[in-house]
């Protein structure tokens, strides 16, 4: 093993602790083999494996870890009572997840089951994040960052941030590294399963309502820009992002307008604690877009 393996096996067992937990394992027959079975036997994990047998030519499951190609990782979770399990993909940046039940987590609940768990005080999160996410870091102080993950280690690194996250599954852990990890996020949410079932976490989070709404405008790109950012600043709100487009935090709720930088499209993404408040965040946000079309056809 070289010693960039080791120095890294070292660090995440120190980061994570001891586990406790029966792990299903799907490494997606690729690089991912050999580290992540190692390292969960290094942390005391008992050990199933899937996939864990590097193949390029004849991989068992699509790369991305996600509910769709992961059947057999679900089967495998609830044929054996007690254990979670845990996939990632190619390379180990990303990360997939199913409670001892068998169900799969999505990126958001995943994302908001760390969040609780670990209460860092400064985390990246994308403008996109969702309120169960936001609802378990009261106590944080967020750093807003474009969508995708390619921003995660950049603003984890610039602010001196103790970690970052997005609904895809892809995370950054400063004190491993300041690349994409799944495969620490994956021994973590491991050791919180060894403590408290996840599937009772995650039933524990708010049920909310989100939705996503597109508008075409036909005009100049920088006058629809100033014309929504002049109506967004009017508003009250509780929390204004700009690192992506416009996140407009309000009491029970938030929305998103960005500009698709391929064509002339507005997107919107509303989500509220409730269906009416919801609808009425994306009203707000649809009358701004639509006031602005209106603006640039005058």
């Amino acid at each position: 093993m070289t010693g960039g393996l080791e120095n890294y096996r070292s660090r995440v067992t120190e980061y994570v602790g001891n586990v406790d937990c029966h792990v299903v394992m799907d490494c997606a027959s690729d690089c991912t083999c050999f580290v992540a079975p190692h390292l969960m036997a290094d942390l005391g994990a008992d050990l199933t494996s899937i996939n864990c047998h590097p193949d390029g030519r004849s991989p068992g499951r699509a790369p991305a870890p996600e509910e769709q190609n992961l059947k057999n990782l679900s089967r495998s979770v609830k044929s054996s009572p007690g254990s979670i399990g845990i996939a990632f993909n190619s390379n180990g940046t990303r990360l997939g997840v199913f409670d001892e039940n068998g169900e799969y987590l999505d990126g958001g609940a995943t994302l908001a089951v760390l969040m609780a768990n670990m209460e860092p005080k400064k985390v990246a999160l994308p403008v996109d994040a969702s309120l169960s996410v936001t609802d378990a870091l009261q106590s944080s102080e967020i750093t807003w960052t474009r969508r995708g993950h390619r921003s995660l280690g950049e603003a984890v690194k610039a602010k001196g941030l103790d970690m970052g996250g997005n609904m895809n599954g892809y995370f950054v852990f400063p004190n491993v590294s300041y690349s994409l990890d799944g495969i620490t996020a994956g021994a973590l949410m491991a050791k919180i399963a060894g403590e408290t079932n996840l599937s009772q976490i995650v039933s524990g989070i708010t049920p909310s309502f989100k939705s996503d709404f597109s508008i075409p405008y036909h005009g100049d790109k920088e006058e629809i820009s100033r014309s929504i950012h002049d109506q967004v600043f009017a508003l009250e709100y509780d929390n204004l992002s700009e690192a992506e487009g416009w996140r407009v935090d309000m009491e029970s709720g938030w929305f998103l307008i960005t500009l698709s930088e391929k064509d002339e499209t507005v997107y919107i993404t509303a989500e509220g604690r409730d269906k009416m408040y919801g609808a009425s965040l994306m009203g707000i946000a649809t009358d701004i877009v639509k006031s602005s079309n209106k603006k640039l056809s005058a």
